[in-house]
């Protein structure tokens, strides 16, 4: 079964401050998923990508037609300087957050949780 992931980028203050995008990525396992995402990482401009990897699989959004919610759970960061993962050994707090995705894959963030 496909897995699906969403990599959230937190711009540097200087560039737009305060800003996560979230993206849909195309990618079947996790390490094409580090390798999709690492296009969005330009140095200049991004402080940090987090990739999540979905929880289970989503459900339909009553009332809203091509919406499926979904929890993703932070699997691995980088801060420019490599990939790690998201946990206490690294000193990363990982998060679990609800999202939506529409049928043309744009990711809207809902909530998040601390993983415990």
């Amino acid at each position: 079964m496909k897995k699906s992931y969403i990599v959230a980028i937190d711009y540097r203050a200087t560039y737009k401050p305060m800003t996560t995008d979230y993206k849909v990525l195309e990618a079947d396992n996790l390490l094409d998923a580090m390798s999709e995402a690492e296009s969005y990482l330009d140095t200049e401009k991004v402080y940090l990508l987090i990739i999540m990897q979905a929880d289970k699989a989503g459900h339909k959004v009553k009332g809203m037609p091509g919406i499926r919610e979904n929890t993703y759970i932070e699997q691995i960061t980088n801060r420019g300087n490599g990939w790690h993962r998201t946990d206490a050994a690294h000193s990363e707090t990982a998060w679990s957050h609800t999202m939506w995705v529409d049928e043309s894959k744009n990711a809207q963030h809902i909530d998040s949780n601390e993983v415990a």
